[in-house]
């Protein structure tokens, strides 16, 4: 080798040395995660508190949008979050979901995702050291309008029996609530709210009961086509936990892209003292604003719909 052809391998050597060698490297499911740390990633935000039951519900959007980046976000996030327990929609895959899973044990986490693989499953997350009892069902699967079965949380907190029941309603439609068009969104919204009701009615009626997920409607439409009127009409049994979110002038406190208000937490009479007492709360957790890359970094890598969250100040039963 002549000495100029030394002289410049070296200048590369030296070159490759100082400044590395430029690669970009990506992550298959399972692998070493090169993401940020999740204190980088959300470490600002504060929800969860010793002090209350914390509870929210996240439609993760075919999770997950971006492979094992999204496990690492998804982790990151529900540890920032500190809620007892998290309902999510839209989580497509099995595997990545077990791995979230993996990622979260060592925190106390525990979970499971619905079996049934109909209209994208539903699933839970929970702190083992707070939420105990747990069982899970997948009631009326037999329901002749309910097209997307609920998932049902039956624990316990603090002593008091609760039921959580997570649901994704069918998405879309014109805003018009027809009573006869059985094939109407709207329609099949509204029926699916009936017989949730009736569901509640029948199988908890003396508990306190959190219906909660992507509901895929406004709470403030007109009577005629709002589809959550057979709660509305009963403010003695029910409340919209969210409803001053989705008032709110400010769409920043809307869960949908920032164009509506679609994720809705409703509870029961039961839970009515423990969402008035000092120290509860209602939010929609923007997490885009703690990413560098803001929204387009959180539709990338986590959803198009932001987490909703509740703190209920339940008192330990005697």
């Amino acid at each position: 080798m002549t000495l100029r052809l030394l002289l410049l391998a070296a200048l590369a050597a030296l070159l490759t040395v100082a400044f590395g060698c430029g690669q970009t490297t990506t992550t298959p499911p399972g692998g070493d995660d090169p993401d940020p740390d999740p204190v980088v990633l959300f470490g600002d935000l504060e929800f969860g508190d010793d002090a209350t039951l914390d509870v929210v519900t996240w439609n993760l959007h075919n999770y997950p949008s971006n492979g094992q980046t999204s496990v690492r976000y998804v982790a990151a996030a529900v540890r920032a979050m500190d809620a007892d327990v998290i309902a999510f929609q839209e989580i497509a895959e099995g595997p990545y979901f077990d791995s979230l899973l993996d990622s979260l044990a060592a925190d106390g986490y525990a979970g499971e995702r619905a079996r049934t693989d109909r209209y994208i499953n539903l699933a839970y997350v929970w702190k083992t050291a707070t939420v105990s009892g747990v069982d899970l069902s997948e009631p009326l699967r037999d329901g002749s309008v309910h097209l997307r079965y609920p998932y049902v949380m039956e624990m316990t907190y603090q002593g008091t029996p609760l039921t959580i029941i997570d649901n994704h309603l069918k998405c879309c439609g014109d805003g018009l609530l027809s009573q006869t068009d059985t094939e109407d969104e709207e329609y099949i919204r509204a029926a699916a709210c009936a017989e949730l009701d009736a569901w509640i009615e029948t199988h908890a009626p003396d508990r306190g009961v959190i219906l909660l997920g992507d509901l895929n409607d406004l709470l403030l439409d007109p009577a005629v086509h709002n589809v959550f009127q057979v709660f509305l009409d009963d403010p003695d049994h029910y409340r919209f936990a969210d409803y001053d979110l989705a008032t709110a002038d400010n769409q920043s406190s809307w869960s949908w892209k920032l164009q509506s208000h679609l994720d809705h937490i409703l509870v029961s009479d039961e839970l009515f003292p423990a969402l008035e007492r000092d120290g509860s709360e209602v939010r929609t957790m923007r997490l885009d604003r703690l990413l560098e890359g803001g929204f387009n970094e959180y539709l990338d890598n986590l959803s198009d719909h932001f987490p909703v969250g509740v703190r209920l100040v339940v008192q330990p039963a005697p």
